[in-house]
């Protein structure tokens, strides 16, 4: 289980959210020291590595250097 979806659900998801972008998917776990978040990794479109934190609600925060997290909305906003 991740957050509140199984770990099939929460794999779908993020793959979903890595589609959207045009990253690759790597990998997604649970968190070691809090079972009820996520850990997910992709490569965004210029081949940077990403990693997600995926909290309890399903929430997406991209991990920083310095233990620093950036909170990612699932849904991309439309550019006009």
């Amino acid at each position: 289980m991740i957050g509140n979806n199984s770990y099939a659900v929460a794999k779908m998801v993020f793959e979903q959210f890595c589609k959207e972008r045009n990253w690759m998917f790597i990998s997604i776990g649970k968190k070691p020291k809090n079972e009820t978040q996520g850990l997910a990794r992709c490569v965004d479109d210029l081949g940077q590595p990403r990693t997600f934190l995926i909290n309890k609600n399903g929430y997406y925060f991209e991990c920083l250097p310095g233990k620093q997290f950036v909170y990612t909305p699932y849904v991309l906003e439309e550019k006009e």
